[in-house]
């Protein structure tokens, strides 16, 4: 090891006590994680030394039922074991741990090992997705963003490389409330990522703050119009979305501004995107009329 990086003696026998205490055949698994995991942070001297002193640490907070996922996953993450440090690895064992089925300890962590050569920020910020997306079902939903936003892009793209962290955020505010906030402001960034990462990030980055400051009766009308329009538009309602739509509710009220959105969402499916945008915008009379309720 580097100069000061000194493996401690008895960090190490308290792993090989851990390992020796799992009994075969759980203790050769133990023991071929822990060198594949090694020689996969290599060349970090950091990354190697921080896995050979907590791997007896992580042995003892994985359950039983997470133990076999944390085996295959390790050697995954372990390219970024330095940026993830012990807390980080300590983390991903929290949320995997969440779940009694081995199934889905095993999915979490596959996900977050699926990013191993990106980022720490983005493996932790995957595990927190995945593990509200499982919580609650939404299996089809994560393969649909790991799909969107593969791992390759982030390390090519900036805005790919913010999303994911940006999603995270997003998806604990949301959930914090309620499933179908969370349901639908996560199709939101789904839908836009779909056509560019870019858009998805600003949309990610700045809808937690509009789910905060949004009146608490009007949070899931404007999330749910925001999917409408997301979906049936694109990337180019994006600036309407996080800017204009809010304030419309208060302006013209709720059942106005629903009627609204749903017209320009029929627009765009009728006419195109560009009839939807001057509908928005408001350069028709219909459109005027909708909003103020003459219509």
């Amino acid at each position: 090891m580097s100069q000061g990086l000194k493996v401690n003696g008895r960090e190490v026998r308290e792993a090989a006590d851990a390992i020796v205490r799992l009994g075969m055949p759980e203790a050769r698994q133990a023991l071929s994680c822990l060198a594949s995991a090694i020689a996969a942070a290599s060349p970090s001297r950091r990354g190697m030394h921080l896995i050979a002193v907590n791997f007896g640490q992580w042995l003892s907070w994985a359950r039983p039922g997470t133990r076999a996922a944390f085996f295959e996953a390790l050697p995954r993450v372990a390219p970024r074991a330095g940026q993830l440090r012990a807390e980080g690895v300590r983390q991903l064992l929290n949320a995997a741990n969440a779940f009694e089925a081995s199934d889905q300890c095993g999915r979490l962590l596959a996900c977050a090992g699926t990013y191993g050569l990106t980022d720490g920020r983005i493996i932790l910020a995957v595990s927190r997705i995945a593990k509200r997306a499982l919580e609650w079902g939404a299996e089809e939903y994560l393969q649909r963003l790991l799909a969107t936003v593969p791992a390759e892009r982030t390390t090519d793209s900036r805005d790919a490389k913010r999303l994911l962290p940006a999603l995270a955020r997003l998806s604990d505010v949301a959930g914090e409330q309620s499933r179908r906030l969370w349901s639908d402001a996560s199709e939101i960034i789904l839908t836009l990522a779909a056509r560019n990462h870019s858009s998805a990030y600003v949309v990610a980055r700045d809808l937690p703050k509009r789910l905060q400051s949004c009146r608490a009766g009007l949070v899931s009308a404007y999330v749910e119009d925001f999917r409408k329009l997301a979906e049936a538009i694109g990337i180019r309602m994006v600036g309407f979305g996080l800017n204009e739509l809010p304030t419309l509710y208060d302006r013209y009220g709720e059942e106005h501004t629903r009627r609204f959105v749903s017209a320009a969402a029929s627009a765009a499916h009728d006419y195109g995107v560009t009839a939807a945008q001057w509908f928005w915008e408001q350069k028709t009379t219909a459109a005027r009329q909708l909003l103020q309720g003459e219509a």
